[in-house]
C-alpha cells in the first residue's frame, strides 16, 4: 500500500532520519576518537616499558663489571686459571656478555718478557697487535712508553683472537681509556667493530680502572697519563643489538633503533641500514651507559584496529530511539572495555615503575627517577638550588670486614639517615655502590647549606663509630661535593660531573667534609 505524504510530512521523515544517522555516527565518532587516543596511550606504555627494561640491562651490566673490578683490587696477582674460575661462576647466566677481559699496564721495558711468556702460552704469536678502524687487518703494536693489552679474556674460545690487543692504540677506546683512568670511574666506547669478529654486529667495550690498594692519591692532572698507581682495566664487551633485542618484547610490529647520541654524535648501532617504517607511531627514549648517552627507537609498524560503525538502518519513526540507543550503548561498552583494560595497564605501569624508578636495596629513588624529577622542576630564575653528591669514606673495608650481607645493611641504615635528614627539603637518590645523590632546592645560604651537611656527617659518623659496623682501622665517613646553581638545571649530567668533582675535592682535603662549588 502506497501511503502519499504531504510535503511538511516527507521533509519531517527526511528531517528525522537525517537527525538520528548523524546523531548516531555523531556518538561513534566521539567513541572512536577516543578509542583511537586510549590505544596511542597503552602504544606509547609499551614502548616505554620496553625502554625501562632497556636501561634495567643496561645498569646489571656495569652492576657485573663491579665485582670483576672488585676481584682485580682486593687481589695482588690474579692468574689466568682464577679469572677463568671466577668468570665461570659470574657469566654463568648472563648470555648476552660477548667477553670480559684483563688489560694490565706493561711497560715498554717489559713488552718483551711479557709477548714470550704469551707465546708460550700458546696466545699472541705475532706479539702486541693492533687494528685498522673496521678490525678487518691486524697490525703490529708501535713502539711506546706504556701498553694496555688484553692479557685473559672470557669465555676463551670465542675471544682468544683478542688476547695480545694493544687497546690504547684503538681510536675507540683511546678517549675512554684516557677518561676512565683519570676520574676513577667506569667508561663506555663508542661503538666499533672487534676483531673476533669484524663483519658482525658492533659492539661497546666498557671500561673499569683498577689501582692499587695502598695509593689514595687520585690524579686529575689530564697531562699526567697513565697514572702510577693505574695496574690496568677490566673490560666488558658487549653487543648492544644481541643485548637488548634477546631480552626485549619479540613482537612481530615492534622495531626497535638503537642510536649513540653522545656529545650531539648520531651513530646507528643497530640496525645498520635504515629501514625505519613510515607512516606509524614512534617513541625515543634516553638510555645512559657510564660516559655515554644512546637513544632507543621504538616502532609500531601496525596500529591495532579500530571497530568501524555497524551498519545503522533506520527503518520507521518508530525505530529511531532504539537505533540511537543502540549505538550508545555499543560506544559506551567498547570504551568501558578499553577503559577496563587501560586501568589494568595502569596498575602494571605502576608495579614497573615502581621497579624500574627505585633502588631495591634502600627504597630509594634511582638515577633515572632523579633525572626525570629534575627535569620536570618548575624553578624560578633566582631560586637557588644544591645539587649534593655523597660517597661513603672506607666502605669498602665494611664488606671485607663483614660481608656484602651486612655492608648492604650498613647502606640501608645510611640511606634512612640522609632520607629522614632532608625529608619535605629535598630529593634523595641512590646513584650505586655507597653514593647517594639529594638536591635541595630552597638553598637560602652557603651557611645554610654548611650547617645542614656538617649535621648530616656527624650523624653519619656517629653511627659508624658507634654502630655494629664499627672499623677502628678504617673510620667510615662520608665526603659531600657540592654544587649550587640558580634557576632551572638544564644540565644535569653536567651538574653531577662536578659536584662528583667537588666530592673527590673534598675526599682530597682530609674526607669526613664537603666542598661547594657555587655559581650562584
Amino acid at each position: 500500500m502506497l501511503v502519499k505524504l504531504t510535503r511538511i510530512q516527507a521533509l519531517l521523515v527526511l528531517f528525522t532520519t537525517c537527525l538520528g544517522s548523524l546523531s548516531s555516527w555523531f556518538v561513534y565518532s566521539i567513541a572512536a576518537t577516543v578509542e583511537k587516543q586510549n590505544v596511542e596511550t597503552s602504544l606509547y606504555e609499551i614502548a616505554y616499558t620496553q625502554a625501562l627494561e632497556a636501561q634495567y640491562l643496561l645498569d646489571n651490566v656495569t652492576g657485573l663489571l663491579e665485582s670483576y673490578g672488585a676481584l682485580f683490587s682486593a687481589s695482588e696477582q690474579v692468574s689466568r686459571k682464577e679469572f677463568a674460575q671466577f668468570s665461570q661462576i659470574m657469566l654463568r647466566a648472563q648470555y648476552n656478555i660477548l667477553a670480559i677481559q684483563w688489560a694490565p699496564k706493561i711497560t715498554e721495558a717489559e713488552r718483551l718478557l711479557v709477548e714470550y711468556n704469551l707465546k708460550q702460552e700458546g696466545y699472541a704469536p705475532k706479539g702486541f697487535f693492533t687494528t685498522n678502524s673496521n678490525a678487518s687487518q691486524t697490525l703490529k703494536a708501535p713502539d711506546q712508553a706504556v701498553y694496555f693489552p688484553v692479557m685473559y679474556t672470557e669465555p676463551l674460545q670465542p675471544n682468544k683472537k683478542a688476547i695480545g690487543l694493544e687497546l690504547a692504540n684503538r681510536p675507540y677506546n683511546e678517549h675512554a681509556i684516557r677518561q676512565s683512568a683519570m676520574f676513577r670511574r667506569i667508561h663506555a666506547t663508542s661503538p666499533f667493530s672487534i676483531v673476533q669478529d669484524p663483519d658482525g654486529p658492533l659492539a661497546t667495550a666498557i671500561y673499569f680502572p683498577v689501582f692499587q690498594q695502598h695509593e689514595n692519591h687520585r690524579t686529575l692532572d689530564k697531562n699526567v697519563f697513565p697514572p702510577d698507581n693505574l695496574k690496568g682495566f677490566v673490560i666488558m664487551l658487549v653487543k648492544p643489538e644481541r643485548l637488548l633485542l634477546n631480552n626485549l618484547a619479540n613482537r612481530d610490529h615492534i622495531h626497535f633503533v638503537l642510536s649513540d647520541v653522545t656529545r650531539d654524535t648520531n651513530k646507528r648501532i643497530f640496525p645498520l641500514v635504515n629501514d625505519e617504517p613510515d607512516g606509524h607511531l614512534s617513541y625515543s627514549f634516553p638510555l645512559t651507559l657510564p660516559g655515554r648517552t644512546w637513544q632507543l627507537d621504538i616502532h609500531f609498524t601496525q596500529t591495532m584496529p579500530i571497530l568501524w560503525i555497524p551498519y545503522l538502518v533506520l527503518f520507521a519513526f518508530s525505530a529511531l530511539t532504539l537505533v540511537v540507543l543502540s549505538a550508545m550503548v555499543y560506544s559506551f561498552y567498547k570504551t568501558s572495555v578499553i577503559s577496563d583494560a587501560n586501568e589494568q595497564l595502569q596498575r602494571q605501569k605502576e608495579v614497573l615503575q615502581d621497579l624500574a624508578m627505585k633502588d631495591p636495596l634502600t627504597g630509594l629513588v634511582n638515577r633515572l627517577s632523579l633525572q626525570e624529577q629534575v627535569s620536570n622542576l618548575k624553578l624560578e630564575p633566582q631560586q637557588v638550588t644544591a645539587l649534593c653528591l655523597l660517597d661513603l669514606d672506607n666502605f669498602k673495608h665494611i664488606n671485607d670486614r663483614f660481608g656484602h650481607q651486612q655492608g648492604d645493611k650498613f647502606l640501608k641504615q645510611i640511606a634512612s639517615i640522609i632520607s629522614e635528614h632532608f625529608e619535605g627539603i629535598g630529593i634523595t637518590s641512590r646513584l650505586g655502590g655507597d653514593e647517594f645523590v639529594f638536591l635541595l632546592t630552597d638553598a637560602q645560604s652557603h651557611e645554610q647549606i654548611g650547617q645542614l651537611l656538617q649535621s648530616l656527617l656527624t650523624k653519619i659518623e656517629h653511627v659508624c663509630s658507634c654502630g655494629e659496623h664499627t672499623c677502628d682501622e678504617h673510620p667510615v665517613s662520608a665526603s659531600i661535593g657540592v654544587v649550587m646553581t640558580a634557576g632551572p638545571i638544564r644540565e644535569f649530567e653536567q651538574r653531577l660531573n662536578q659536584a662528583d668533582n667537588a666530592m673527590y675535592m673534598a675526599k682530597r682535603n682530609g674526607k669526613n667534609r664537603f666542598y661547594i662549588i657555587s655559581e650562584v
